[in-house]
């Protein structure tokens, strides 16, 4: 058996196409996972007739299916995959214990890279509002990407340089230090799936002010605040200057995205496929 791990992006498909096929051919039985999400992309092919039959020809012919949303499901189902082969499954996390915060100046966090789709310059909007109500925070920015200079621009001209530091990509000690320091976490992406950052930030017992997009709904809800996708700059200083005045409890269960729970999950997605005809 196979069990390969698309992002429902052009490039990876492309590849996974490629490898579902060899394992066809080997006569293996196939197990495929969505990660990763493009809206954009799925509002293609529902517009296209021709590529909703390509993916049920390819990768959506495996043995079984798996999301890490509802949403991404209730996509699938309309594209024709039988509901007895999608499940979600949600993405693997481990839960680290970590020591009390400290109290400590108000600090924006954002974790992720730095592309359009992410709207890191969104969030800059945003703070700076923040920043000119007289709220002396801070905003950490962890990750790289393609967008990055334009993004040091935009702080210069906001005159934001004493307020925004550029982490760098963040991983191990280094963003578990930056989550200790953040009063709240920010992600106003366009579309997600079921971002690890978020998921890092609930089990550091960060909230949360994100996008209404992906699973981020029932990663978030209790636990911070949803903005709509298509909000103006204004909406997220509203939340985050509320956020920074008095963040809420962090109340997230994230038993689902425990690494045993997952393998649980997975095996026994292998049982039913290895057992069948």
């Amino acid at each position: 058996m196979v069990h390969l791990h698309p992002s429902f992006r052009t490039r990876s498909l492309m590849r996974d196409v490629v490898l579902h096929a060899a394992a066809r051919r080997a006569h293996c039985k196939t197990v495929v996972q969505l990660h990763g999400w493009s809206a954009e992309l799925a509002r293609a092919v529902d517009r296209s007739s021709a590529s909703r039959a390509l993916l049920r020809r390819t990768l959506l012919r495996a043995d079984a299916v798996l999301t890490v949303t509802q949403g991404q499901r209730r996509h699938l189902l309309r594209w024709g995959v039988a509901p007895d082969r999608v499940q979600v499954v949600s993405n693997p996390h481990e839960v680290h214990a970590l020591p009390p915060r400290p109290c400590r100046r108000p600090t924006v966090l954002y974790l992720g890279r730095l592309v359009p789709a992410k709207r890191p310059s969104l969030l800059l909007e945003a703070f700076s509002a923040v920043v000119a109500s007289g709220v002396p925070a801070r905003l950490e920015i962890g990750g790289d990407g393609p967008s990055l200079p334009d993004l040091v621009q935009q702080v210069r001209r906001l005159g934001l340089s004493d307020r925004v530091a550029f982490l760098g990509w963040v991983g191990g000690a280094s963003k578990q230090a930056a989550l200790q320091r953040a009063t709240v976490l920010a992600l106003p992406s366009a579309e997600e799936a079921s971002p690890l950052a978020v998921l890092d930030a609930l089990a550091a017992g960060v909230p949360v002010v994100a996008s209404h997009v992906g699973a981020l709904p029932d990663l978030v809800r209790g636990s911070g605040r949803l903005i709509a996708p298509d909000a103006a700059a204004a909406a997220w200083a509203v939340a985050l200057r509320e956020m920074l005045a008095d963040p809420p409890r962090v109340q997230a269960d994230l038993s689902r995205s425990a690494p045993d729970a997952v393998a649980r999950s997975w095996c026994a997605v292998y049982d039913r496929v290895l057992s069948a005809p």
